[in-house]
């Protein structure tokens, strides 16, 4: 938790209020008063315009004043639709052959010996695997350097903190200039959409950014931050779950027979597993990945939902009804829930099968709840189980040689957005499973 909301936690407990340049901001995490936060429905609590709109904004370049609501309106739903299961499938299918693809890569470019930062092999592999699943080849993944640095920049960008590099602003416009490039191109092609492996979703949220009356610099500046949103929490969740299990190799070995166990039994073939259903995915054989992965976002997941008071809200809490003056900001403080002691037993610690069998789940926010859950969960959900199942499926992944024993996890660097990146890495070897 940052040091002075944690200190505010710990003196005025779970809800309190702050005067931020004479603004009320309140702050909640109490159970009761999340879920009031959440399942709000009458017009009370409406979305704060100038958060919605930063990323277009800064990670895009998009200059066009209604871009907030044009995500709202016109891509959530395509996002919606999506994470249903015809286009999960089909998404998902692409993205398990174009992964065991890049994994074979890496022992081809990288000798079984030789360390790597984890954090680059994981970012590299999800990258070059859910883009071109979602996109199509013809995308230019030359991006990726790019498309890194402004990543690691969003914190500051977000909070208006100066770069001590000028170089993000140029990274911008090079990611801008490559994905316009690419939508001229499928606009112009005579080509079917089809030739070119793009998904149904992913021509889907072309044509409606085509439709839309923006400049074509608009339209390149909102698919590039869709891209972002695609892959920044997947990238970081997933690594924080494989460094944790990296470094406890008791929780490795553990996960290690799950998965051996559950594939055996859910896909009695190669082909079955490329193109594994997300229900299996979910199945219980599977448990133990579950719980690792909603254990990694109670951890390290910070979002800070943020919505206006049009009017006086009264907001429920184990201490009783408070009242939420019109104008005020509310902020949804998931993380003082996710590390209050007295929702989560040793919050501060990884355990790795803390929700298994559906344990310490009324407390867990990590998707948020009712019209405000995440649109892209399922999709991001089977990126990263797909990810470690198919990476412990066929691969041994271990701490290079000369890591302290037993091996640290890093620390998360606080200067980031959404969840932290690793101040400094692990380095790992890769090998083929005997």
């Amino acid at each position: 938790m940052p040091g002075y909301l944690n200190e505010c936690f710990h003196l005025y407990g779970p809800n309190f209020q702050l005067n931020i340049a004479g603004t009320a901001v309140v702050f909640v995490s109490d159970h009761d008063s999340l879920d009031t936060f959440y399942r709000n429905k009458d017009g009370s609590l409406t979305n704060d315009i100038l958060i919605t709109a930063s990323p277009p904004r800064l990670l895009g370049g998009v200059k066009a004043p209604d871009s907030a609501y044009i995500i709202e309106t016109s891509l959530i739903p395509i996002i919606v639709k999506g994470n249903m299961e015809p286009s999960l499938c089909e998404i998902g299918e692409a993205f398990n052959r174009e992964l065991c693809n890049q994994f074979a890569q890496l022992l081809v470019d990288q000798s079984p010996s030789r360390p790597q930062p984890l954090r680059q092999l994981i970012t590299y592999t999800l990258f070059h695997s859910i883009v071109p699943a979602v996109f199509g080849s013809d995308f230019p993944l030359s991006i990726y350097d790019d498309l890194m640095a402004l990543d690691i920049s969003t914190y500051h960008l977000f909070h208006s903190i100066p770069l001590f590099s000028n170089s993000v602003p140029h990274a911008r416009l090079r990611v801008r200039g490559a994905v316009l490039d690419f939508m001229r191109s499928w606009k112009d092609s005579t080509t079917p959409h089809a030739d070119y492996a793009i998904s149904e979703h992913g021509n889907e949220v072309l044509h409606k950014l085509f439709a839309l009356d923006l400049t074509d610099e608009d339209r390149a500046g909102l698919l590039q931050v869709y891209i972002w949103g695609l892959i920044t929490n997947v990238f970081r969740m997933t690594y924080w779950l494989i460094a944790h299990l990296v470094c406890d190799r008791a929780d490795y070995m553990r996960m290690q027979e799950e998965i051996d166990a559950g594939v055996a039994h859910e896909f009695p073939d190669r082909p079955s597993l490329l193109s594994a259903h997300p229900r299996a995915v979910n199945s219980t054989r599977f448990a133990l990945l579950d719980s690792g992965m909603k254990e990694t976002g109670r951890l390290y997941f910070y979002p800070f939902s943020r919505r206006i008071a049009t009017a006086d809200v009264e907001f429920r809490s184990a201490s009783g009804p408070f009242m939420v003056s019109k104008g005020s900001q509310v902020i949804a403080y998931n993380t003082g829930a996710h590390h209050n002691p007295d929702n989560f037993e040793d919050p501060k610690r990884f355990l790795l099968d803390r929700f298994v069998g559906g344990k310490n789940a009324r407390n867990l926010y990590l998707w948020a709840r009712g019209s405000h859950i995440c649109p892209g969960r399922h999709m991001a959900i089977y990126y990263l189980k797909m990810f470690t199942i198919l990476l412990f499926q066929q691969y041994e992944l271990a701490a290079a040689e000369g890591e302290a024993q037993p091996v640290r996890l890093p620390e998360g660097n606080p200067w980031s957005a959404g969840m932290p990146l690793p101040r400094k890495d692990v380095l790992v070897t890769l090998r083929k499973r005997v």
